[in-house]
């Protein structure tokens, strides 16, 4: 598979304070590629390092082959000259234009007028709103401002698309539709995209890759399945979902924990201080398990999400039924647990 984007030891300070830190990845053509993590790990700074709205302080950025930023080799192409299309989390809409001329104002210097219009045209049915072709955007929905700043974008064929927590202010309903729209581009179009957000269903849900970012450095890189099943650290591990992190004592093989004994894996057993990682839907109430007292109970529609003090240490699970506070009841864990280093990671 060949690759449209590399980052080769991306760094971006701000004064003393490190933003993006020393940031190594590779994106392959067609790829969506979700960037998670909380606000001010500094996942914004590095969509806009790729996009070349802000200056990188290090680092290598090559795209398509083509080095649009190094460091080394003095290289710092503008953002009209690097083929990226980039959505803010703001939109960025101006006010005083029309849907359509939004779509020709950004194809203006790259074709003549007839082909423009054409090709905007084509944009705005792609996306279901050529009907708006001559509302301005305060005359538009949630929804289908963000269809026009998706088709402005869109419309140059960018070869990749960075995609800046555009759903962060859209209700539920609206959100989902974004989402099918932007699996549509992908699987008609095959366009590139990286997709910014703190939102963990978003980027489970849209991508095909996950980076996990926590204080300017990527954690970890991996499909959503495995980084639920086998993060790389703690901060993975809770970030990708309700999770418990067991300590205990690691004897013949096993560690011993507050809910039972697990056996180490290979992989555990190379680990300096092993310790288990038991999602909340890896303990289950089971006759003749160990006694746990109800601390809170939280209906989640499905099921309960519940706190558990285990011999003063609470744990997360998920019950089928409805129990009380206070109420002590019995559990085992189930399933395949994972192991990170316990150093605190």
């Amino acid at each position: 598979m060949s690759q449209v984007l590399q980052i080769n030891n991306l760094t971006k300070r701000f004064g003393k304070q490190v933003a993006v830190d020393g940031v190594s990845l590779n994106v392959n053509a067609g790829e969506f590629l979700a960037l998670l993590g909380p606000s001010g790990c500094g996942k914004t700074t590095l969509l806009r390092c790729l996009a070349g709205l802000e200056n990188p302080t290090a680092g290598e950025l090559v795209l398509n082959e083509r080095i649009v930023y190094s460091s080394i080799k003095n290289v710092d192409l503008p953002p009209q000259e690097r083929g990226v299309g980039f959505v803010f989390q703001d939109l960025g809409l101006w006010p005083n234009m029309t849907v359509l001329n939004h779509l020709l104002f950004v194809l203006k210097d790259l074709h003549d007028k007839a082909t423009s219009m054409r090709l905007a045209r084509e944009q705005l049915n792609d996306l279901h709103i050529d009907h708006l072709a001559k509302k301005k955007p305060a005359q538009l929905s949630g929804g289908e401002s963000q269809r026009l700043a998706l088709s402005r974008a869109l419309v140059t064929r960018p070869a990749i698309l960075l995609l800046d927590e555009p759903l962060a202010s859209l209700d539920r309903g609206v959100s989902l539709e974004i989402r099918e729209i932007l699996r549509t581009i992908k699987s008609e179009s095959g366009t590139t995209m990286i997709y910014v957000t703190h939102s963990r269903e978003e980027a489970m849900e849209l991508g095909d890759r996950v980076a996990v970012m926590q204080d300017g450095v990527i954690e970890q890189v991996a499909s959503p399945q495995e980084l639920y099943a086998m993060p790389d650290s703690r901060f993975v591990a809770s970030f990708l979902g309700d999770c418990n992190v067991l300590l205990g004592a690691v004897e013949q093989g096993s560690l011993k924990s507050a809910i039972g004994d697990f056996r180490l894996s290979e992989y555990a057993t190379q680990l300096k201080n092993p310790t288990v990682i038991v999602r909340d839907h890896q303990i289950e109430e089971a006759a003749g398990g160990i006694a746990a007292t109800i601390v809170r109970t939280t209906f989640c529609g499905r099921d309960y999400s519940l706190v558990v003090d285990v011999g003063g240490v609470r744990l997360v699970m998920r019950s089928e039924r409805s129990v009380t506070v206070g109420e002590v009841i019995t559990i085992r864990p189930t399933g395949n647990a994972w192991f990170v280093e316990g150093n605190g990671a």
